[in-house]
């Protein structure tokens, strides 16, 4: 299993208590939300296998089903969570000594990373 985690650290904004962890809450949730749909709109569908170093393509679907996020905690705890949940995941991403890596996750992540300020300015949380 691949997981990243999304933190907001609370004590660098100024708001009131009661709204700044509706809004934290708010923007992982969105964070995550955002980098689970970059994840999976990069899985290629052209049902050819995919070259190493490209994203892998879509057999079954089973990656892409298994790529969620997890924010039950985030109001409270400032962290969601995007998962993906299968085995092989890992294999793909970094490779093994027979596979050469598929990267898909961290792509995401670095362009997820960029788009933070406007996931928050869409999300009201900057205004």
């Amino acid at each position: 299993m691949i997981s990243y985690q999304v933190h907001v650290n609370k004590r660098l904004l100024v708001r009131t208590r009661a709204d700044l962890e509706e809004q934290a809450g708010k923007l992982v949730r969105a964070i995550a939300e955002h980098g689970k749909e970059d994840i999976k709109a990069n899985y290629t569908t052209d049902h050819v296998p995919s070259a190493p170093g490209e994203p892998p393509a879509v057999r079954t679907g089973a990656l892409r089903r298994s790529t969620v996020t997890e924010t039950q905690n985030a109001l409270r705890t400032g962290i969601a969570k995007i998962l993906i949940g299968e085995y092989y995941a890992e294999f793909l991403e970094f490779g093994t000594e027979r596979i050469a890596p598929r990267p898909f996750v961290r792509p995401a992540v670095e362009r997820l990373v960029g788009e933070v300020a406007n996931i928050a300015e869409k999300e009201d949380f900057l205004k």
